[in-house]
């Protein structure tokens, strides 16, 4: 049914807690991000969720397959000493970019680390800074796989990764 307000409109005093829904928000609404608040579990861009619990949420801007290239973030766990894929590349020699890693064992802190490398023509990574306690970081390649090992200790490893980079013309 729908009502029709003369006067003023309706303020926010005489709208109860809880009562708009997601639903009532029109799809073409243009609301500025910094009023926006996101539920818990929720990501702006490609988010998605592994039921297994390998990747927990992703975030892209732009398109690193593609040009003018992007960014994306990637958060998972990965198992000790367990080779985990974060990213495919397009080919053999058609992406280059920069790959920022965090990690930290779930169970002990005192066992984190931070890499940072460049990947590059030749399927190389080449490590620019490289900062850990009690934990090995390694990058690698099986195929056009990207993948990330965590060593040192046991158990899983929070994980949080950058890619920044594009594919050749």
């Amino acid at each position: 049914m729908a009502i029709t307000i003369n006067g003023s409109g309706i303020t926010s005093s005489e709208i109860a807690d809880g009562t708009i829904v997601n639903a009532d928000i029109n799809s073409s609404a243009d609301i500025t991000g910094s009023k926006v608040v996101l539920a818990s579990g929720t990501g702006i861009g490609n988010t998605s969720v592994d039921t297994g619990g390998s990747i927990t949420a992703s975030y892209e801007a732009g398109n690193v397959d593609t040009q003018p290239g992007g960014v994306f973030y990637k958060f998972f766990n990965v198992s000790q000493a367990v080779a985990t894929t974060f990213f495919t590349t397009p080919g053999d020699g058609e992406w280059c970019g920069v790959i920022e890693v965090h990690a930290v064992n779930q169970n002990d802190v005192n066992r984190s680390g931070y890499l940072l490398a460049r990947f590059g023509y030749n399927e190389y990574f080449t490590t620019m800074v490289a900062n850990s306690q009690n934990l090995t970081i390694a990058l690698s390649m099986s195929g056009n796989n990207m993948q990330v090992t965590c060593t040192g200790g046991s158990g899983i490893y929070r994980t949080q990764i950058r890619v920044m980079g594009s594919e050749e013309a």
